[in-house]
């Protein structure tokens, strides 16, 4: 067995979690648990096109140290996933529903999973040495726009804190409203013109040259609209690594999953 100090690889319970508030107590989906609850998204493709970005060659299972933060987990789905897959992956939900549930993956990688107010200050450490861990992918699957407002400056500058200079953040975003029962779910309803200014006034820029890479294939969030999109951001685009020309085949994969015609023939 290799030694983990050599090879800089990172342990579940290696890691220490530090935050302001464990729980989003004022938040619609603390209170009223919706996507807590239900939710619990998984996309192969996505998580193939992720690691091809890092590791070129990459056929079927990480062998590096890929390191992946996931905030407003729900169910951990996309987290298992990657850890399943090789990575170091960490999720932050902000509702303990799932937690106090026993839901989903929280029962089979409790070491993984934590409830965080992810919208106040918090950090994710080493236990030795003592120093914040620092992630390749943060992503956020349709979380910001549940946020206030006044609440999105905080959350990046966490992003911020956590991500590697060569790294990515990768969110879906819904801009519409999402009633029940008189409660509105999305509390931040904007164009993706507003996300992309909101970065990068706190230092984060949009590369626009990855959207046909993952060409509509992310963990969620429908086909590109002025009602749902995605954002992918980054510190130094410079350093950021470059994304990869689609063949034709793949082209027609990206297409194929998940469309009304595929579902059709699995029913």
């Amino acid at each position: 067995m290799q030694n983990k100090e050599k090879t800089g690889e990172i342990f579940p319970k290696d890691i220490i979690l530090k935050c302001e508030r464990m729980i989003a107590y004022d938040s619609n989906d603390y209170l009223y648990p919706k996507g807590s609850k239900h939710d619990n998204s998984t996309n192969w493709l996505f998580n193939f096109k992720l690691y091809r970005l890092f590791y070129p060659k990459y056929s079927g299972q990480i062998t590096g140290n890929l390191k992946i933060l996931d905030l407003g987990c729900a169910g951990g789905g996309f987290v298992r996933a990657c850890i399943n897959d090789g990575c170091f992956a960490v999720g932050l939900e902000g509702s303990d529903y799932s937690k106090k549930m026993h839901r989903a993956e929280w029962p089979i990688i409790p070491d993984s999973l934590f409830t965080c107010d992810i919208t106040k200050d918090f950090s994710i450490t080493k236990k030795k040495p003592k120093q914040i861990i620092k992630f390749h992918v943060i992503t956020a699957w349709e979380v910001l726009e549940h946020l206030e407002e006044n609440q999105i400056g905080s959350l990046i500058e966490n992003i911020k804190k956590h991500l590697l200079e060569e790294g990515l953040f990768i969110a879906s975003v819904a801009n519409y409203s999402d009633m029940v029962s008189d409660i509105e779910f999305h509390r931040t309803q904007k164009p993706k013109k507003w996300w992309v200014k909101k970065f990068a006034e706190h230092g984060m820029y949009n590369l626009e040259n990855f959207y046909p890479y993952f060409n509509g294939q992310y963990i969620r969030g429908p086909e590109e609209s002025e009602k749902s999109f995605h954002i992918i951001m980054s510190l130094n685009p410079k350093k950021a690594p470059k994304p990869i020309k689609l063949s034709l085949k793949e082209k027609i994969v990206d297409i194929w999953k998940d469309s009304k015609i595929q579902r059709f023939l699995l029913k």
